[in-house]
């Protein structure tokens, strides 16, 4: 949080905020006096957006930054501190509780959390909330939820539907005058906008406000029931689309008894959405929401398929993205759909209502151990930055899993996940997420039912909680994965669990100890004659020499794991050991060897996106940079690397860490602390591409342009506001500047009136002036 030069995590908003001028500043104001603060509603009612709205004003009053925490896509109430933590780069320490961190993080920050979709951990974020704002008395928390946290001193805040049209309010031969009133109506114009993003020949006559104005009064003025009744301009004309009510709000006179008084319009408009599908495309639709962020064709025909009585399920599909139900995302010429979040908790209660849910939830289950443990061996192997995008995309999916496995107590399949993606989770820095749910795992009555198994989920625990920093739970784990692989004379278990804790014991100095057990390990892979984890091994014990002060040793020891990493196949092994090696390099005065070794690492760690490997290529360019007497450069690149630490939760280990601290810490009385501190922050303000430039270009220096606009960034202007700044400073009028970013504009009014605030100017023309000032003009 306090490293991260931009105040806000705020996303940069995409469509017209149509409707909710005075509720956005009734909450403002409601904000200015109260610190927790709940929006509560009907799913659909639009909770998020005018949270984000709110928030996205409110940037100047918290000089500590506003920051959103998701919370949809989590399925554990143990993972809201944790989604908190990492949203805040908070570092957790072993021993002491993640709400802890947080408190002391925040407790003199002037700072606004925004909690999104906490009605599925309720009593978690209200734990977490309640934690907070005792120990943080400038504090405020902004949350959206079903259902109030239940706190002392929170306020609820009702989020209402928009004002629409009364019932027969226009005929089609109204007069314009009567025509001009049903405008004003919120609904009407979400509406009129709505359909014209969709069909951009939607024209507004005296027929078509007509319809239009019955759709927006028999849909309560509710923003998702509205803005999917607007999609359907696309092939229905207004007037069709407002016959097919006709039936619908029938439901509006069930008894009040039946269902809360809030989700029964917006039942009725999904209903109504799912009343126009074929009886087939019913079926799929529910079927498709036991997947969590979305699904390719392949897992959907794998899941939804089960009794094959669909037909195509390609048709189908296409058939929901044309209807609006299914939202279809092109990536790299591939496509992959998903659910609107409404829409799919929508579908799940069709879906238990027909009897068929945990016959779906198991065939997920099943395609996830299918999927997940073909993806495990390519892990170790030359396509493991394929399979780690893959399951990078797959990972709600994989959580929604592993919820289910714990949910019904099934460990075997539990630990079958865990195993097959623990890779994955340290590599894509997700320690602190995969230790968790390994834990819970484990924790399993009959977990230690296969004991194999058992070593799989006690030896992934090890490996995490080490990259964690919790090495006393990662002792515990590996001793106990080291008993059972002896028990079962799984030789390979046995070589693996001793190097892990040979890491443990290196890390805490005792080197002789780690050089044992280093050896014990390096038997036994010689007598499996596996090139791959022989490498590893050998390149561990050079690592104990390096921390003994045996260079020449390390440095042999370096080079013969290499040759035998190169023909192994495991591209991160390989990176691994190349920077390790410029380290050793680099120590030993040979700066050459040090840079063309960094530099070949710098590829491999580029295509896996191994963040926790970036950051110790950058700390080794970094003491690289300093043996060369150049200490700004050593400063940047030392501060982007710390940058990344926090942000993966990822701490630098001890020796590489003394090996550091021996080359920046005298640069401090060089450079006098203001002049070292200004360097470090500009480093951590580097994005990730930039820092690896910079590092492996050694005549460049930091952009001037890149710096102004960083500037920007700290001062809270968002992207959209910075493209419009530099417009603006051109000459650029809103109508000009809408055209340009193809927003409204009222968009552009309203990013103006904030970006001004932010700069503190009061007028377009200072703008242009500040624009040139900063040399962002052209």
């Amino acid at each position: 949080m306090g490293s991260n030069r931009r105040r806000d995590n705020l996303p940069d908003f995409q469509s017209a905020f149509v409707g909710r001028g005075r509720h956005l500043v009734e909450v403002a104001r409601l904000l200015r006096t109260e610190r927790l603060v709940t929006l509560t509603g009907p799913p659909g009612v639009g909770k998020t957006r005018l949270a984000l709205r709110v928030a996205s004003t409110m940037r100047s009053r918290y000089a500590d930054g506003v920051w959103l925490v998701e919370l949809a896509a989590i399925a554990e109430p143990a993972m809201v501190a944790h989604r908190v933590a990492r949203t805040l780069a908070v570092l957790p320490r072993p021993g002491r509780a993640l709400l802890d961190e947080l408190a002391a993080l925040l407790q003199d920050r002037r700072a606004l959390l925004v909690l999104d979709n906490c009605e599925h951990v309720l009593d978690a974020c209200a734990r977490l909330a309640d934690r907070l704002l005792r120990a943080c008395p400038e504090l405020a928390i902004l949350t959206t939820s079903r259902q109030s946290l239940g706190l002392a001193g929170e306020w609820a805040w009702l989020v209402p539907p928009l004002s629409a049209p009364p019932v027969g309010g226009l005929g089609n031969g109204a007069p314009l005058g009567e025509r001009d009133a049903i405008e004003r109506y919120e609904a009407f114009e979400l509406f009129v906008e709505r359909a014209r993003r969709a069909s951009p020949s939607f024209a507004l006559d005296q027929g078509t406000a007509a319809a239009a104005a019955q759709i927006c009064c028999r849909l309560d003025g509710l923003p998702l029931a509205i803005e999917l009744a607007a999609a359907r301009t696309s092939n229905l004309k207004v007037e069709e689309i407002a016959a097919l009510l006709d039936d619908r709000f029938t439901l509006l006179t069930a008894s009040p008894d039946a269902t809360p008084t809030g989700q029964r319009s917006l039942r009725a408009t999904l209903d109504w959405s799912h009343d126009l599908l074929s009886e087939a495309e019913q079926v799929l639709f529910r079927r498709l929401a036991v997947f969590v962020g979305g699904w390719t064709l392949e897992a959907a025909e794998a899941v939804c398929a089960i009794d094959g009585g669909l037909p195509s399920i390609v048709d189908l599909i296409s058939g929901l993205v044309d209807q609006s139900l299914v939202v279809a995302d092109e990536r790299g010429g591939e496509f992959r759909y998903r659910l609107l979040e409404t829409l799919r908790e929508y579908g799940l209660e069709r879906l238990r209502a027909a009897g068929e849910e945990e016959g779906l939830r198991d065939a997920h289950l099943d395609w996830l151990l299918r999927f997940t443990e073909d993806a495990e061996p390519a892990l170790r192997g030359a396509q493991q930055a394929d399979w780690l995008d893959r399951l990078e995309v797959e990972h709600d999916n994989l959580r929604a899993g592993l919820g289910w496995c714990l949910g019904r107590g099934s460990a075997e399949s539990g630990l079958r996940l865990c195993w097959a993606v623990w890779r994955f989770w340290l590599t894509r820095n997700h320690p602190a997420e995969g230790l968790a749910c390994l834990a819970r795992v484990l924790g399993l009555e009959r977990a230690k039912a296969e004991p194999a198994l058992h070593f799989a989920g006690l030896f992934a625990a090890g490996r995490l909680a080490y990259v964690a920093g919790d090495p006393e739970t990662a002792r515990r784990s590996l001793e106990e994965a080291l008993a059972i692989a002896r028990e079962l004379d799984h030789r390979e278990d046995i070589a693996g669990a001793l190097t892990q804790l040979g890491h443990l014991a290196r890390e805490r100095g005792d080197y002789a100890t780690a050089r044992r057990l280093y050896e014990e390990s390096l038997c036994l892979r010689q007598e499996a004659g596996d090139r791959r984890l022989i490498a590893i091994s050998l390149g561990s014990l050079g690592r104990a020499a390096y921390g003994q002060g045996n260079l020449a040793e390390a440095r042999q020891l370096a080079e013969g794991s290499i040759h035998l990493s190169r023909t192994a196949g495991d591209p991160r092994d390989l990176g691994t050991l190349l920077v390790f090696l410029g380290d050793v390099a680099s120590e030993q005065g040979d700066r050459d060897a040090a840079r063309a070794y960094y530099a070949e690492a710098s590829a491999i760690i580029e295509q896996l996106r191994d963040r926790q490997l970036l950051a110790q290529l950058l700390e080794g360019f970094a003491a690289l940079a300093a043996d060369e007497d150049r200490g700004q450069r050593a400063l940047r690149l030392a501060g982007a690397a710390a940058g990344l630490r926090e942000s993966i939760g990822v701490l630098l280990q001890r020796t590489e860490r003394h090996r550091l601290e021996r080359r920046i810490d005298p640069l401090r009385r060089t450079l006098g602390t203001d002049r070292f501190m200004a360097l470090w922050a500009e480093g951590r303000a580097m994005p990730i591409a930039d820092a690896i430039g910079y590092a492996l270009d050694v005549d460049q220096v930091p952009d001037a342009a890149a710096a102004v606009r960083a500037a920007a960034a700290e001062l809270g202007l968002t992207p959209s506001e910075q493209r419009i700044t530099l417009l603006l400073g051109q000459g650029f009028s809103n109508r000009h500047i809408a055209a340009t970013l193809e927003v409204s504009e009222r968009t552009v009014e309203w990013h103006v009136g904030n970006l001004l605030d932010k700069l503190g100017l009061a007028s377009r023309v200072q703008v242009a002036v500040w624009v040139v000032e900063h040399g962002l003009a052209g």
